[in-house]
């Protein structure tokens, strides 16, 4: 009887199959629901992934204006300024060079440099002192600035400074 050989060995009893792997997926269709998505018809969510695409698109179109209009604009503003350097150029040409004579007075073009009167009245608290002196500069120097400075003793910088006197001719 052919029956007899099921019954095993215990040693065969013991062996274990060898894992073949796992069954296909593709047997067993599974739908997954994004939270947050409601699903109609399959055609809504076509129609609405659609509109947002379109709506980036015509935001990418306006982004892309905007920049380029704004590089326009920069190219513009620095063609007016070459071309109005151009033109001091021209004119400069026209008038001859910019020249200084010999002087044994050292001069500064953007005027930063004051030949300073007398000494600092350091510890000056009274205002009738600094008009004098400033009278008395207008007096020696009648066709020069005059030009007054404070400075602070302590943090050793200067506090104010103006121009109290102009030339008549200026």
């Amino acid at each position: 009887m052919p029956l007899a050989s099921i019954n095993a060995t215990p040693a065969q009893a013991s062996m274990v199959a060898l894992f073949t792997g796992l069954k296909s997926t593709s047997a067993f269709p599974i739908t997954r629901k994004t939270p947050g998505r409601k699903w109609g018809a399959s055609g809504e969510m076509i129609e609405k992934t659609v509109e947002r695409r379109q709506k980036r698109m015509i935001k990418n179109k306006e982004s892309t204006t905007q920049s380029r209009s704004r590089k326009q604009a920069y190219t513009n503003e620095l063609e007016n300024k070459v071309s109005r350097l151009e033109e001091g150029n021209v004119r400069l040409k026209k008038k001859g060079f910019v020249s200084c004579e010999y002087s044994n007075t050292p001069r500064y073009y953007d005027g930063r440099y004051w030949t300073m009167w007398k000494l600092p009245m350091f510890g000056c608290t009274d205002a009738s002192q600094v008009l004098a002196e400033l009278e008395e500069a207008k007096k020696a120097y009648p066709n020069a600035f005059v030009k007054i400075i404070r400075f602070d003793n302590k943090r050793q910088v200067q506090c104010i400074s103006f121009i109290a006197y102009k030339p008549e001719n200026y």
